[in-house]
């Protein structure tokens, strides 16, 4: 029995030696920023705040599987939207609705749950998309610039940067989303009309707002409110 424990301690050790060096290996080789941006389109200087109408890209998936079932599709209209909105709305001659803001994306947060989404696993597609949630376009969050507001929405004003959440729909450049979804962000640095590349207020980038919604505060979550991990841990 002496013998057995001599043994099996260290093999468990090593095992959680290799566990943690692997880990650290995976989180040095991540990639350095947690958005999709293939999007990035600049808002237009004459915007009405009924909306945009034209163009639009975003990611379809019209099936279970891996990455060579994803579609780029281009629609017109005021844009993608989340299952919680009406999807009259957003096709061609839609109204945008009196508490909704629509969004010039600039930037998508990536989250494992969209990869869930695609492989056909999230109980949550299936029970707000139609279809056993086929089509959908996946995305939680996002960044961008406000370029429609409905005639209820306070608090912003076409040409706000924002970071919104959403129930489905930001892989998009343009997003439908309820105004309660939609969070200003601060100016840049220099102020009103300075470039924003060279970081915002309270985040460092656009790219850096777009994960915050759900990738940053999932991870805070779990840190703090289920691990309750602690200085000196």
């Amino acid at each position: 029995k002496g013998s057995l424990r001599s043994s099996w301690v260290p093999s468990v050790g090593l095992g959680v030696v290799f566990m943690l060096l692997g880990g650290i290996l995976q989180w040095w080789r991540r990639p350095k920023a947690t958005v999709l941006q293939p999007f990035v389109m600049m808002a237009h200087s004459s915007i009405k705040a009924s909306g945009q109408q034209d163009e639009y890209i975003k990611v379809s998936i019209p099936r279970a599987g891996g990455y060579e079932n994803l579609q780029l599709l281009q629609e017109r209209g005021l844009g993608c939207c989340g299952a919680n909105i009406s999807r009259e709305q957003t096709v061609p001659g839609g109204v945008l609705g009196p508490d909704h803001v629509q969004v010039q994306v600039h930037a998508s947060g990536v989250n494992y749950a969209d990869i869930c989404i695609r492989w056909g696993l999230y109980g949550s597609a299936k029970k707000y998309i139609g279809d056993q949630g086929w089509p959908i376009t996946p995305g939680f969050e996002c960044s961008g610039t406000v370029t429609g507001l409905g005639s209820n929405v306070q608090g912003l004003k076409v040409g706000d940067r924002v970071l919104a959440v959403t129930l489905f729909g930001a892989y998009s450049s343009r997003l439908v989303a309820p105004a309660h979804q939609v969070f200003k962000i601060g100016e840049p640095v220099g102020g009103p009309g300075a470039d924003p590349s060279q970081g915002l207020q309270y985040f460092s980038t656009m790219e850096e707002a777009a994960g915050f919604l759900t990738v940053y505060l999932t991870a805070y979550y779990a840190a703090m409110r289920c691990a309750y991990v602690e200085a000196g841990q």
